[in-house]
């Protein structure tokens, strides 16, 4: 089994020189970006890191094996899904109302 200290390791430094180059006084790439760029950009990666992680990192379960994997990313997208679908209907009705 690996070792889960250095991809976390990993994953912090890439968090942190994301946003370090976004809002440092060096961003040259990022030099016209603002705060909600950064923001979006480092939750885009963390959601991919999210998907590696659940995927390919996890252990394999004790019963199921490999195909238990695949709850760690269908389970937090059906949350996301409802969600999403909860805030597009509440803005509908508010739509109607004004």
């Amino acid at each position: 089994m690996m070792d889960s200290l250095p991809m976390w390791t990993v994953i912090v430094t890439l968090l942190q020189s994301l946003v370090m180059v976004g809002l440092g006084h060096s961003g040259i790439l990022f030099k016209n970006w603002r705060v909600e760029h950064v923001l979006a950009l480092t939750g885009l990666e963390a959601v991919v890191i999210g998907q590696y992680l659940g995927l390919f990192y996890a252990p394999r379960e004790a019963m199921m094996g490999d195909v238990a994997r695949i709850l760690y990313v269908h389970i937090p997208a059906a949350w996301l899904a409802m969600v999403v679908y909860l805030a597009a209907g509440t803005a509908g009705f508010l739509y109607l109302l004004t």
